[in-house]
């Protein structure tokens, strides 16, 4: 039973992660890391399957192996997020109160993903490999 749960959980945060990777104000890496956990628990084959996607693979080696993320893949998290929230900003029509609250996310997001240990941080023994 235990399993199953696992499986479906995994399964559900991959798709959380794909819809992430896509829309700025939902990070994928903290959900297929997640799922990834649940994989491992229940079906390795399919953590490995995850481990050698072309879109999450590189991002999960890098932290599974050096707990770090490339710079690069920070620069285009907080630059879509800068593209695509701007925009929404600029051409959505809702109250200031939300547009305050889409720019409070984004800008927390931005704060965490640049705190997070990259390929950049000398003060790590094992950077990223490119």
């Amino acid at each position: 039973m235990a399993r199953i749960v696992y499986q479906t959980t995994g399964s559900m945060l991959v798709g959380i992660a794909l819809v992430g990777a896509f829309l700025p104000l939902l990070p994928s890496t903290p959900f297929l890391l997640l799922a990834s956990v649940c994989f491992m628990r229940s079906k390795p084959e399919w953590n490995e399957k995850l481990l050698r996607s072309p879109l999450f693979g590189r991002t999960l080696l890098d932290w599974q192996t050096h707990r770090c993320v490339r710079t690069r893949t920070k620069a285009l998290a907080i630059g879509s997020m800068v593209v695509v929230g701007g925009a929404s900003l600029l051409l959505a029509t809702i109250p200031v109160f939300a547009k305050a609250a889409m720019i409070a996310t984004m800008s927390g997001a931005a704060v965490w993903i640049v705190r997070l240990p990259s390929d950049a941080d000398t003060r790590r023994m094992t950077p990223c490999l490119e």
